[in-house]
């Protein structure tokens, strides 16, 4: 934004410096000259709010990544070189971006684990349902071994081996209500897992849309960028001539620096847009 209010300010100077010409002639009023002067003081402010306003994101970026707030960060690109370079949305890739966060979001992958987890609680629950089999088994090696008779001042080994079993009859539904809690949890998992999933599809779905319309927002703010040119320099070659009023000049100064904000946003709004889009999609 400051860059294109530095380009506006130098067109306006120039301006400026035709209409104090046509003034020293006798072509102008004063009040013309004023009013291109008010102009171009009205350019320079809005320079210093947009050095401003550069300052206090540099700043936020500071802080984000951990830097101290004085820190200078050069940036090697601007929004519109960066939006440039992405791709226009595919209007049909809505199912295989649906397919990739599924697969890819972290917060889907957690909760994939979590009905694993509560699927092996359900398990754990239903085994007070089944006998209990233990198997244990050991080996002595003793000197004296007392398993021999008579004892010997010797090392002798001896092993044993058992198996048991146990079955509770009866726990007051203690079994039954924990099997039940289980799968009352279970169910809770898989729910929370088809909010998440309902909730990425359209989150894909919606950057995917904004991505589009960013991309034709670029488009046509690129086109008007080219007729408030043009614009500018037909205006202006008309005052040089006498056969265009000083206040068309200015006019077509606005214009222009409106057309050239509006490419500067449309080209912040698609990076932005196609930052949502990598971030639904779980990358």
């Amino acid at each position: 934004v400051e860059k294109v209010i530095d380009e506006n300010i130098h067109q306006v100077g120039e301006h400026l410096k035709d209409v104090r010409a046509f003034f020293d002639q006798g072509l102008l009023t004063k009040n013309e000259v004023l009013r291109a002067e008010l102009e171009l003081s009205n350019a320079e402010i809005m320079r210093i709010d947009a050095r401003n306003a550069a300052e206090v994101a540099l700043t936020s970026l500071d802080s984000l990544i951990g830097l101290p707030l004085d820190t200078d960060i050069d940036l090697t690109t601007l929004a519109e070189s960066q939006a440039s370079r992405l791709p226009a949305a595919a209007d049909g890739a809505n199912e295989s971006m649906v397919a990739a966060a599924l697969a890819n979001r972290p917060e889907l992958k957690s909760a994939e684990f979590r009905i694993r987890s509560t699927e092996l609680g359900v398990k754990a629950a239903r085994a007070g349902l089944y006998p209990q089999v233990a198997l244990a088994g050991n080996y002595y090696f003793l000197r004296p071994n007392p398993r021999f008779m008579p004892a010997l001042d010797k090392f002798k080994g001896t092993w044993d081996l058992g198996i048991s079993i146990s079955f509770d009859i009866w726990n007051w539904g203690q079994t039954k209500s924990q099997t039940e809690q289980a799968k009352a949890q279970l169910a809770q998992a898989r729910d929370a897992r088809k909010l998440l999933e309902d909730q990425a599809v359209l989150e894909v779905t919606q950057s995917r849309l904004s991505l589009a319309r960013a991309n034709e927002k670029v488009r046509v703010a690129g086109q008007a960028v080219g007729q408030a040119e043009e614009n500018l320099r037909v205006t202006r070659e008309r005052f040089k001539q006498g056969i265009a009023l000083n206040t068309d000049v200015l006019d077509a100064d606005v214009a222009i620096l409106q057309a050239r904000m509006n490419r500067v946003q449309a080209a912040i709004d698609l990076v932005l847009a196609q930052a949502r889009l990598e971030k639904a999609l779980g990358r």
